[in-house]
């Protein structure tokens, strides 16, 4: 499939569709729910159904809202990349947060310019990061660390999981057209 390109500006080849003007939570709610019972996700280790990927991201958002992820935070998320974390990741858009993303291979000095920079105001890491994670944002002030996996002074969001999906309640989202559901930082280039 080839591309247009005019005037320098590259047109998709796909044909344009509608994008619904709705939460995160209601799209992938009403699209993880259409076949609940087919395979949405897996990796080497886990391999989860539509419906259960659903599930997953409400218990872990209930998690983050007990430990004070509320909306309008951001959270910058400095993780490898699995189905459990991707989930956990997501889950951060249902509690209320924009998410920061920020490559597991960030320096100390390059994670905690992006989380200052973008006013993060948790981080949501592996356990192998830790260190690195507490070092970036020693000074800086954050409402809390997450870890998936357990080190000390880090909520254990690997533990949300044994929480109740029933808790789950949606983060109302009044105007989704201007809400932020990511933050993307790049290496940007030069000329």
């Amino acid at each position: 499939m080839k591309a247009r390109i005019v005037d320098g500006v590259v047109y998709s080849p796909y044909p344009p569709m509608d994008i619904p003007l709705c939460s995160f939570y209601e799209l992938a709610r009403e699209k993880l729910l259409t076949n609940p019972g087919k395979t949405a996700m897996l990796d080497g280790t886990t391999s989860l159904t539509r419906a259960e990927v659903l599930a997953h991201m409400q218990r872990y958002a209930v998690g983050f809202r007990k430990h004070g992820v509320l909306a309008g935070d951001r959270v910058c998320v400095h993780l490898k990349s699995s189905v459990e974390n991707i989930i956990a990741m997501y889950a951060c858009v249902l509690a209320g947060a924009t998410i920061v993303l920020a490559k597991t291979s960030l320096t100390e000095g390059e994670l905690r310019y992006i989380v200052g920079d973008s006013d993060s105001t948790h981080i949501l890491t592996d356990e192998q990061f830790t260190d690195k994670v507490r070092k970036a944002v020693s000074n800086l002030p954050m409402k809390g660390l997450f870890c998936m996996g357990r080190s000390a002074n880090f909520v254990s969001a690997s533990m949300f999981l044994a929480l109740d999906k029933e808790e789950f309640e949606e983060s109302p989202v009044t105007d989704p057209r201007n809400t932020d559901l990511a933050v993307c930082y790049t290496s940007g280039s030069k000329s």
